[in-house]
């Protein structure tokens, strides 16, 4: 499990849980830092893929170029999202995950 400072311990998943969610998940929010430090993140389609998150992206500038400079990345799945109206107070239910970790380049078609 990852140790995140700022994850509410009594919402954390088990890493079983972390790869229901993952595996559930539509689409990821792909993050990183471009050359001034700011944060960038974009919506991207993933598989998981023997317990690798796979996500595809182009060539061009953007997540591409960001990771090539820099492989960090952090990565959001949300699943199960429901809005909640409680006592005139809006919120919204739903499970996460947010991985952090080194970006591998895979240039293997078939894989």
């Amino acid at each position: 499990m990852i140790d995140y400072p700022l994850l509410a311990k009594d919402r954390e998943l088990s890493a079983s849980e972390a790869l229901e969610v993952l595996e559930a998940g539509e689409f990821c929010v792909v993050s990183t830092v471009d050359v001034d430090g700011m944060p960038y993140g974009v919506p991207l389609s993933y598989v998981m893929l023997d317990g690798a998150l796979c996500f595809h992206t182009t060539t061009r500038p953007g997540t591409a170029g960001q990771l090539r400079r820099d492989g960090r990345a952090c990565v959001t799945v949300a699943t199960e999202v429901e809005p909640c109206y409680e006592d005139d107070f809006f919120t919204t239910r739903f499970a996460s995950v947010i991985a952090r970790g080194q970006v591998r380049r895979v240039e293997d078609g078939a894989a």
